[in-house]
């Protein structure tokens, strides 16, 4: 880790430039542009990290020389003849925080929040950190002063920033308020994190494209996979000061299907009216708005948010919705992305603890920081960080309940107890809801959102030793009419962790139904399909999970299940593959008998 002076650079209006210009004229001006920035980093001891369209990425050792620089290129620019008149407007932003020099380039939250202060300022302003300006406020060139304007939320949703405008004599003074969160550039009610967003960066950008294209998003994935957190990193993404704004609704609290009208309407601040249905004053309101809904935590309230989604798309062209749920609100024009676990380090590195080598490792090297846990890299330590975030399926609720333990044992003990998860992994944050506050909570959670019905068949399916197939599954446990049951647990929410398109149509073809055991062994029951449709957590079979049904899977379930282990213990005697087709294809022969036998 080094400490340096991070500097962001761009064209404002870029896009609007080239079109003006044309691409021949344009080129020529982004030369000159390239070349007057380069002779004051040169000049300035400054070094050239990225380069992207009209974008530079520089460091500094000294924040002095920095602002040396930053003031030679804003003058240089401004003095300048452009073509046709025009007038070339670049924004700055710069920031002091350490970084860290990979085979990837410079790695570091520092370097992310530089490039948010920058983004949040206009063309021909130059933004300047609270870190930075404490170290050059007493050493400005003659005729610079600091602008302090004041406490900033940025668009990574963490703690808010103090920023400060660098004013000299050539230089615009006077700006638009700047377009971070908590400006009026920005309508938004999106609230602070007090923990940092950690990689994601396909995913941000998936959903991002998804939301632009399509007028409902759907996040679904298992409980405890990151779909609030990335719902409002996307939301935060889309702030760009075009359009009425983003706003969540936050839906935990809500207890009846009738309230989620009244509690998107609460809000947006929209009142109701005497003697008239909250959902038409709603939509009457909406219908000439361009805005953003985030619907969070809408599995309990599926109905009620699924005929509000659809009278809001109906009657509101300009609005667009995105929800986070463990299974899809399954309307007309519903695009689902099941949310993944994190990146996990590739099979062959399995001692790297480094943050750059996976999100899940940066995850819970973080939050072991935050514990006051010092994870270095070393030879000891790097295998075991990797080997806990793979053990907990690269799951962002399992490694920060993981990452929260350190503050009482040793990351070896930690690893070694990892096999009593469910007892092992508590003590969330007191203010988090209930259900992500421990593992077993947020699988309990999962587990009584089914109907009785689902809990049945749920709790006989863990008879399967290896992969079963939809066949099978019928034939375990006895009664056809369950299939429509064991279909609605193939879902686009089902699981779906590392599925490289996970962006599907609601009615899209349903894959076959699979548990993953090859590996882990026979695992405790609580996680079987329909459980993952609506958010178990792919790594909570170990150690135990919903109350087994005390009449016990039956004598079919039984002999079934007696009969596919028997045949994956043959087929790995004989070094054949375990399961899949063929016991399933096995089952469905022994179907009748057994369903007469029910």
């Amino acid at each position: 880790m080094e400490t340096l002076t991070f500097l962001f650079t761009d064209i404002e209006g870029s896009t609007a430039l080239l079109r003006r210009l044309g691409d021949e004229v344009y080129a020529r001006v982004l030369a000159v542009h390239h070349a007057l920035v380069r002779s004051a980093l040169a000049e300035h001891g400054g070094r050239e990290v990225d380069t992207q369209g009209d974008g530079f990425f520089a460091v500094f050792a000294s924040p002095r020389a920095c602002v040396a620089a930053v003031l030679q290129m804003q003058q240089a620019i401004e003095a300048h003849a452009w073509p046709g008149g025009e007038q070339v407007r670049v924004r700055m932003g710069m920031h002091c925080g350490e970084a860290e020099q990979t085979t990837t380039g410079l790695v570091g939250l520092e370097v992310h929040r530089a490039a948010r202060i920058a983004a949040v300022g206009y063309g021909r302003q130059v933004l300047v950190s609270e870190s930075a300006a404490a170290l050059v406020r007493d050493w400005l060139p003659p005729g610079a002063t600091l602008r302090d304007l004041g406490v900033h939320q940025l668009k990574d949703l963490g703690r808010p920033e103090q920023i400060f405008q660098l004013r000299a004599e050539g230089l615009q003074a006077e700006f638009p308020p700047l377009r971070s969160l908590g400006g009026s550039a920005l309508p938004n009610n999106l609230p602070a994190q007090l923990a940092r967003f950690i990689g994601r960066g396909r995913e941000l950008a998936e959903v991002r494209a998804l939301v632009e294209s399509s007028r409902l998003v759907t996040l679904t994935g298992a409980g405890g996979c990151g779909k609030t957190r990335l719902g409002l990193q996307v939301a935060a993404e889309m702030l760009d000061g075009s359009g009425d704004g983003v706003w969540l609704v936050e839906l935990a609290a809500v207890a009846g299907q009738d309230a989620v009208a009244p509690a998107i309407a609460g809000a947006l601040g929209i009142a109701g009216q005497p003697g008239r249905p909250v959902a038409g004053t709603l939509v009457d309101a909406l219908a000439p708005q361009d805005i953003l809904i985030v619907l969070d935590n809408c599995e309990h309230l599926i109905d009620g948010c699924a005929k509000a989604a659809d009278a809001i798309l109906r009657r509101c062209p300009r609005v667009h919705l995105l929800a986070t749920s463990r299974e899809p609100l399954g309307i007309g024009g519903e695009t689902v992305y099941r949310v993944p676990s994190l990146s996990l380090p590739g099979p062959g590195d399995n001692g790297s603890a480094s943050p750059d080598s996976s999100d899940a490792v940066a995850l819970f090297v973080d939050r072991a920081r935050a514990q006051g846990a010092s994870v270095a890299a070393g030879e000891q330590a790097g295998p075991l960080v990797v080997s806990v975030c793979r053990r907990l399926d690269g799951m962002p609720l399992a490694i920060e309940l993981a990452a929260a333990r350190l503050r009482t044992m040793s990351l070896a003990s930690l690893h070694d107890r990892l096999d009593q998860r469910f007892r092992l992994l508590t003590g969330g944050s007191r203010t988090a809801l209930e259900r992500q506050q421990t593992l077993r909570a947020t699988v309990d959670w999962s587990y009584s959102l089914l109907n009785g019905a689902e809990q049945s068949l749920l709790r006989r399916l863990p008879v399967f030793a290896e992969s079963f197939d939809l066949d099978a599954a019928e034939a375990v446990c006895a009664r056809r009419r369950r299939s429509s049951r064991l279909a609605r647990g193939q879902e686009p929410g089902a699981g779906g962790a590392g599925r490289s398109n996970p962006a599907v149509p609601v009615a899209g073809d349903h894959p076959p139904v699979r548990r993953r055991t090859a590996r882990r062994g026979r695992r405790g029951r609580g996680c079987g399909p329909r459980s993952r449709a609506r958010g178990a957590l792919p790594g909570c079979r170990r150690g135990g999970g919903p109350a087994p049904d005390r009449a016990g899977p039956g004598p079919v379930a039984g002999a079934a299940g007696r009969r596919a282990g028997e045949s994956a213990a043959r087929r790995r005697a004989l070094g054949r593959p375990p399961g899949g087709d063929r016991a399933g294809a096995a089952l469905r022969r022994r179907a009748p008998a057994l369903l007469a036998g029910a």
